[in-house]
């Protein structure tokens, strides 16, 4: 499949004479909304309450865009660009992070329970407070049945949390999650924590010196809450779907090809409108982005047909969906069918994690005796 699509991709660049990073009709909608957000940013430094939609959006729209598309250096081909398009993002998540959760982590196992860090963010499965499931192999929790209040609440602090809140546990862990901090340079610790503490600075430094105390609280947590909120609408719909799930676990998937394992564990909806393109930055042609993530978010619409056709003839499920509407719905469903249990259901459930539990216990045992 993945050299169907690769000689199928290759040609359509070719054959047209056009580079697969971003145009300059993309690069002007870069700019563009950044030069937005700079105007909202000096609103919201004056206190106007538009500005705590606006700043979100145009950051969205603009920085986290080329911090996505820049981390996979499909932005340009000179490195620098990407380099620094990927830090424009830096306060929606630290870049040292993201390499790790994003393109480490989610894009090499995508979808893949204990693997995948994208399936932890709203678990807290050892922690106090709310939070719901995104696969049917983590843990259930009585605590799940309150997805329904946790879902909103935790999606307002999918940007805060790891940008700012979970840095302590990232660091004391040395991991994201399930993806740890390998070869991390002091220089690079140190460049980190500058940065971090940046944002905190500016986030909390321009509304305290310019805005009464009243409003100056508002005006710090509303913007990147916000963001949150836009950030988990976009990127759950992706991959967290009924449509998207229930394809196996990692022993069915490792006998699959990289390719078709993206392909399933992926959904895109509106894939011909560059509209939902640019309000979800790419997002809503996932599986095209997760099988050439180097290629610029400006070429999926037409890529996506090329992506439908290699999978007809290969008879692979491939999932369109016709709206953002249906793609939300499907999350919605996923979320639901996972956390809406009855006690007695997290009790099998419980006892049967138990159970293995002590298999492997078992198992482990005997191994260390036969070494022995």
């Amino acid at each position: 499949v993945y050299d169907d699509l690769k000689v199928r991709v290759r040609a359509y660049f070719k054959d047209r004479g056009i580079s697969h990073k971003e145009t300059w009709g993309a690069w002007a909608r870069h700019i563009g909304f950044t030069a937005v957000l700079i105007w909202a940013l000096l609103a919201w430094s004056e206190g106007a309450w538009w500005s705590l939609i606006a700043v979100p959006w145009a950051y969205w729209l603009g920085c986290s865009h080329m911090m996505h598309t820049g981390s996979h250096f499909a932005l340009s081909h000179v490195e620098w660009v990407n380099i620094l398009g990927a830090y424009m993002g830096s306060v929606h998540v630290s870049l040292h992070d993201w390499y790790h959760q994003h393109v480490i982590g989610h894009h090499s196992h995508t979808n893949l329970a204990q693997r995948d860090p994208d399936l932890e963010h709203f678990a807290h499965a050892d922690e106090e407070g709310p939070g719901f499931r995104l696969h049917s192999e983590q843990r259930m929790l009585t605590k799940y049945l309150g997805w329904r209040w946790a879902m909103p609440m935790q999606a307002f602090f999918t940007t805060l949390g790891p940008s700012l809140i979970n840095q302590v546990s990232y660091w004391r862990k040395r991991a994201f999650f399930n993806v740890p901090f390998l070869h991390t340079s002091r220089a690079r610790v140190v460049m980190h924590v500058l940065g971090r503490l940046a944002v905190v600075a500016f986030l909390v430094g321009v509304p305290a010196y310019y805005l009464p105390w009243y409003k100056a609280i508002p005006f710090a947590i509303l913007p990147i809450g916000f963001h949150g909120y836009i950030y988990y609408c976009f990127s759950q719909v992706s991959h967290a779907t009924v449509n998207a799930n229930g394809h196996g676990g990692e022993a069915e998937c490792a006998e699959r090809e990289w390719a078709v394992h993206q392909v399933l564990h992926s959904i895109d909806y509106e894939a011909d409108s560059l509209l939902w393109n640019v309000l979800s930055i790419g997002l809503n042609c996932q599986t095209i982005h997760h099988v050439f993530p180097q290629v610029a978010t400006t070429h999926y619409a037409a890529l996506s047909h090329i992506m439908v056709d290699v999978c007809k003839k290969h008879g692979i499920k491939y999932t369109l969906l016709p709206s953002f509407r249906a793609a939300w719905t499907a999350h919605v469903a996923h979320v639901c069918g996972l956390n809406d249990r009855s006690p007695e259901a997290i009790e099998a459930d419980a006892a049967a994690g138990a159970a293995s539990d002590a298999a492997s216990e078992g198992s482990g045992s005997s191994s260390d005796a036969a070494s022995a």
